[in-house]
């Protein structure tokens, strides 16, 4: 009997002890399955900001798409040429084209994630040869004129001949894969713009700008 009874309390020690190993797997799958879920609810947060920018961008409401990114921060120009035209005039002329796909997400913590996305634009270096074109014959034209030309008048005739060379020359389209960086700020997710990014939402325009010279001599 006592024998026996030895017998049952082994049988109880080890069915306890499975029931305790059943136990902490179920919380470790549970634990395993939230984390995997926080992960997956983090990656769509990141890609719903992309996807909100663009529609943003191609529907030309930047106050929609000031929610999700800091406009200032997408680089329109060299940082030292001043004869181009401002960054919403740019942006109205060239977003109407805006065409993207997500390919993937690629998470960084718990806070950052890289959006991998193709980004289709207009071709923007045509559209600056014949800026250029357009400009240099207006300086020409205007060079021995007794009247000075205000600095608005100057920024407005800019911003008119963009928009001119946008229209004859903005036919043509770019596709730029990036990987584009967005930040959690509190609930928020937020686009940290890079020069990758600014160079394919805006067609190449850095670039187009730094050849400007070049450009010109090869335009029409």
């Amino acid at each position: 009997m006592k024998k026996f009874n030895q017998i049952i309390s082994a049988i109880l020690v080890i069915a306890l002890a499975v029931s305790f190993c059943a136990c902490g797997k179920k919380k470790g799958a549970s634990d395993t399955k939230s984390a995997s879920k926080a992960t997956s609810e983090n990656s769509a947060g990141a890609e719903q900001a992309v996807t909100n920018m663009l529609d943003a961008f191609k529907k030309l409401d930047f106050k929609t798409a000031e929610k999700y990114v800091n406009l200032d921060d997408i680089k329109v120009s060299d940082g030292e040429s001043s004869t181009v035209a401002d960054a919403d005039t740019i942006f109205n002329a060239m977003f109407d084209k805006l065409d993207y796909k997500i390919v993937s997400t690629e998470k960084e913590g718990a806070d950052t994630a890289y959006i991998v996305t193709e980004i289709t634009a207009v071709d923007i270096q045509p559209v600056v040869n014949e800026y250029l074109k357009n400009m240099l014959q207006f300086a020409l034209e205007n060079a021995f004129d007794e009247k000075k030309i205000s600095d608005e008048e100057n920024a407005a005739k800019m911003n008119e001949l963009f928009k001119e060379a946008a229209e004859k020359e903005g036919k043509n389209t770019v596709t730029k894969t990036v990987k584009i960086k967005v930040k959690k700020d509190g609930k928020n997710w937020k686009v940290i713009p890079d020069d990758d990014f600014s160079e394919a939402v805006t067609g190449g325009i850095v670039n187009a700008i730094k050849n400007m010279p070049d450009s010109f001599d090869y335009a029409d």
